[in-house]
């Protein structure tokens, strides 16, 4: 009950607070663009261990293969059923092979311990249901296996010919 009683006076003082900042904005000085930017920084596309499982994805791949990172769900599936959002396909996969027509072939995901937690386990489980309903196959790798060329080369071969 207490933590109930704390979101809504977190959620009123944000409330108030935007209410009252709105008001005074007039009185207060505007940000430029340039010290707005300044909140911001690039990052890295992937990780240094995705990176690692990149690279020996790649030397794993036949050239007619292409291999493409952090790919969205909702740019190769699409959901066919009635209902109108597709919140759940707006998800991250860590890898996906293509054919040369830009089809995918196969998703993978890189899991570290993170995927232990129990939030990122119903995540993955999701994406595991969401990609098995598009019959689209998603093999996993785990970073405590370490990067094992030849046991990549060949869970990629059942999928990659």
């Amino acid at each position: 009950m207490n933590a109930i009683v704390k979101f809504f006076k977190k959620l009123f003082n944000l409330l108030f607070r935007k209410k009252q900042k709105t008001s005074t904005s007039s009185k207060q000085e505007t940000k430029s663009p340039q010290e707005q930017i300044k909140t911001y920084r690039k990052k890295n596309l992937m990780t240094p261990t995705e990176l690692k499982f990149f690279y020996a994805i790649k030397q794993s791949l036949p050239a007619q293969y292409i291999l493409q990172a952090q790919i969205n769900l909702a740019s190769i599936i699409e959901r066919t059923d009635e209902h109108k959002y597709q919140n759940e396909l707006y998800r991250n996969i860590d890898f996906a092979i293509f054919n040369n027509k830009y089809e995918p072939i196969l998703l993978i995901e890189i899991n570290d311990k993170t995927h232990n937690e129990k939030a990122r386990i119903a995540r993955d489980y999701k994406v595991k249901d969401i990609c098995q309903a598009a019959n689209l196959p998603l093999i996993t790798f785990w970073t405590d296996y370490g990067v094992n060329q030849e046991y990549i080369q060949k869970r990629i071969s059942e999928y990659c010919n």
